[in-house]
């Protein structure tokens, strides 16, 4: 039974590393919402993350592949760059929304938001547009909520909350052209990255199947070390 107690202590212990791993970067779309053939918003993703201790936070946005007038070649003539090397085009005006996660999320868990910023050019950004916050956190758990935002009314608390966004003017797609730069034209889906540092790491969920199966495997390796 000691054997046994200490497998069970063990498989705990792998289990909650899997769930979790360093500083991270995150990678996701933002999907358009149809209704009969038309699109009616987009879609806003959530983040959920653990911070060990006390400290500054940095979270850092990456979306818009292009700057407005498109990016100068070699030869000066302007053409749009993919960040992500997905091969597409395609991006959000970025807007975040940083809440606690007290396992209910509502506008009180609100900490902060960001929509433009002149601080995200670290990771690589090529416009304000793309968000950036830095936040002073307790330890515990958070989450991010990003989406595309409104050229006029942003992103509500509520769309973060709920996660659909009525807006229907992003994402966009650039098609270059190689004399007048990018033409925006709307697109289903909008790339985006965003880059976590600090004493942070994010919660991945594992299915319950394959967690079982590891537990079931393990039992077995302690049944036949018994039987030895």
């Amino acid at each position: 039974m000691k054997n046994l107690a200490k497998l069970v202590g063990a498989f705990a212990l792998c289990s909650a590393s899997l769930l979790s791993q360093a500083s991270f970067i995150a990678s996701g779309e933002i999907q358009s919402l149809y209704d009969s053939g038309n699109k009616v918003g987009s879609s806003v993703d959530k983040w959920y993350f653990t911070v060990g201790s006390d400290s500054e936070i940095l979270i850092d946005v990456l979306s818009w592949e292009s700057d407005e007038e498109g990016r100068a070649s070699d030869d000066g003539f302007p053409e749009a760059v993919d960040l992500n090397e997905d091969g597409e085009f395609t991006f959000i005006d970025s807007f975040i929304y940083l809440f606690f996660d007290d396992g209910e999320l509502s506008a009180d868990d609100l900490i902060d938001f960001n929509d433009d910023s002149e601080e995200t050019y670290n990771d690589g950004s090529l416009f304000s547009a793309d968000s950036f916050l830095s936040a002073d956190l307790f330890a515990g758990n958070y989450i991010l909520a990003i989406g595309a935002a409104d050229p006029f009314d942003g992103l509500s608390t509520e769309a973060a909350i709920s996660g659909t966004s009525s807006n229907i003017d992003f994402p966009v797609s650039c098609d270059v052209d190689p004399f007048f730069g990018c033409f925006f034209q709307s697109s289903d889906t909008g790339d985006y990255r965003v880059t976590f540092t600090g004493d942070v790491t994010q919660q991945v969920e594992v299915s319950e199947p394959w967690m079982l199966s590891l537990f079931g495997l393990g039992l077995l390796i302690l049944i036949k070390r018994q039987r030895r």
